[in-house]
């Protein structure tokens, strides 16, 4: 068996060029134009606790609790968020290391959605937020201006997305500029897989974030099942040719997972990695997520906490 795998995963590695370029870095983002069969319009996400998202910066995040239009989502123990439903609003509150605050809505906040080119919304926000070291409150006013774009499929280093681009706009009480961010929104993952902020102040420099992956609750499943999962995930990866789905099924619930490794690319400091998709499925829905998982030194495929062009792959603590 063990040579059996050792030989296909040679074949896929060996493949990796001619299917379309052996390495990607973080920061790396290609236009490929509007998707060929156009995109139909989005509804809101759905989200579940359990929920995880990686960022190329090294975020990592995951859905503690969903309360009506509302979601909590935790970094660590000591930090958390509550978004919006809508991706496209700023957080509702926040309390980390550094700062707690709340931001409040008026105005249509929905009206975007569905998603559909030259759909527009206006929408104001009340922010107040805490120093908690100084104890310095800041409270102010918001003004925001949000519309859909055309459909754009782009390559990012978590593979190919079909996206609706979203811009939002920001000025003041007195009409100046003061933000804009860039949002691409990928309704197959229903997560917004790259988002550009730019400021007016030149204190605050630009911002980028990067899906680096997307893993949907596995809480259906229980401790011994999730453990069997990762081992078929690992063992998907090593061996499963590029395209090929595989799926697991978990006897117990009933409850299964198809995985499809994609493109295989091999980074500087010689680690390959592969892109992929996975369906998470049970009696009531089917949720999607994706992502990118490289080989790390014994030989377990993993999601890397960095992808750096000087520093190669790095990964967290297993």
């Amino acid at each position: 068996m063990r040579r059996v795998q050792a030989k296909l995963i040679s074949t896929i590695i060996a493949g990796a060029a001619v299917l379309g370029g052996c390495t990607m870095m973080e920061g790396t983002v290609v236009s490929l134009g509007e998707p060929e069969n156009g995109l139909a319009p989005s509804e809101l996400p759905t989200y579940r606790p359990g929920d995880h998202i990686y960022y190329t910066d090294g975020r990592r995040e995951k859905v503690a609790q969903v309360e009506g239009d509302q979601v909590v989502w935790r970094r660590s123990r000591t930090s958390s968020t509550v978004r919006w439903k809508d991706p496209f609003i700023l957080p509702a509150a926040w309390d980390n290391s550094s700062y707690e605050g709340t931001q409040s809505v008026t105005g249509d906040m929905v009206s975007l959605w569905p998603l559909a080119p030259d759909n527009a919304t206006y929408f104001s926000t009340r922010i107040t937020s805490t120093n908690k070291e100084t104890g310095a409150v800041y409270s102010g006013m918001r003004h925001w201006r949000c519309s859909v774009g055309q459909a754009e499929t782009i390559a990012l280093l978590a593979g190919n997305f079909d996206t609706h681009k979203v811009v939002c706009t920001r000025t003041n009480d007195l009409g100046k500029f003061r933000q804009e961010t860039v949002w691409y929104y990928a309704p197959e993952i229903e997560q917004t897989v790259l988002k550009f902020d730019r400021y007016s102040s030149q204190k605050r420099s630009s911002r980028r974030r990067e899906l680096m992956a997307y893993q949907p609750s596995m809480r259906m499943f229980d401790n011994k099942a999730r453990g069997n999962y990762w081992k078929f995930f690992r063992e998907t990866m090593e061996s499963s040719p590029s395209g090929k789905t595989l799926a697991w099924r978990d006897r117990k619930s009933g409850n299964s997972v198809r995985l499809t490794p994609l493109k295989t690319l091999k980074q500087n400091d010689g680690t390959f990695c592969r892109q992929y998709r996975v369906d998470v499925v049970n009696k009531r829905s089917t949720r999607s997520g994706a992502g990118i998982a490289c080989r790390d030194d014994k030989r377990r495929w993993r999601i890397p906490r960095k992808i750096d062009a000087e520093d190669g792959v790095s990964f967290r603590d297993a």
